[in-house]
């Protein structure tokens, strides 16, 4: 069992700018099979297609994102900031931004495919794909962007612990130098052997 959303949106926190945080062509949420006895609407999973998600610091430093991973959900809590409840979130096909304020910066990624597991001791599992892009110029070998590991759970913040693996995958040398310098020049020595390595650890 499930229940679609179509064009939803879910609007920013005030300090982050008038955009919307999220919004999605389409949101399945699905039941768990208890649902058919028990009576009781918590979702198991949700998954957004083709979400736009604004990620933004305000000019005080604080991230939008930070209300997600530190406010415990309604319900019952492991006071970690995240529910005992909470669901497994996926996304397809989605973009995500990232804005300075109001200001939308040059760096986006595209054709985004995210997964978040809550963990039993709290903090979540992360597994993101995606493929890195300036707005400013037109790159098209930028490869795939991977990332996989977990967000320890924390009282603020700045005190949030990433334990993160990073890759880079099929991606061309001299386009990952356009993508951080907007040009051919301006990238280390040790920042070009990492690309071409193809991966690194965060």
């Amino acid at each position: 069992p499930a229940l679609v959303a179509r064009g939803f949106v879910l609007h920013a926190q005030e300090g982050f700018g008038a955009e919307p945080f999220l919004y999605a062509e389409e949101v399945v949420c699905a039941f768990p099979a208890a649902v058919l006895w028990r009576w009781r609407f918590e979702c198991a999973q949700v998954n957004f297609l083709q979400p736009s998600i604004n990620l933004a610091r305000a000019d005080d430093q604080a991230w939008n994102l930070a209300a997600f991973l530190l406010e415990p959900s309604a319900g019952k809590s492991n006071g970690s900031g995240v529910a005992a409840s909470s669901p497994i979130f996926s996304a397809t096909e989605g973009r995500i931004n990232f804005k300075s304020g109001a200001d939308k910066l040059i760096y986006a990624l595209t054709d985004v495919r995210l997964r978040g597991a809550p963990l039993a001791e709290g903090g979540w599992q992360i597994q993101l794909d995606a493929t890195p892009l300036r707005t400013d110029r037109r790159l098209s070998e930028t490869g795939r962007l991977r990332l996989q590991g977990q967000v320890e759970s924390a009282q603020e913040f700045s005190d949030l612990r990433f334990q993160m693996q990073v890759g880079l995958e099929r991606g061309s040398l001299a386009q990952w130098v356009a993508l951080v310098t907007g040009g051919s020049r301006g990238i280390g020595l040790a920042t070009a052997q990492a690309l071409a390595r193809g991966g690194a650890r965060v």
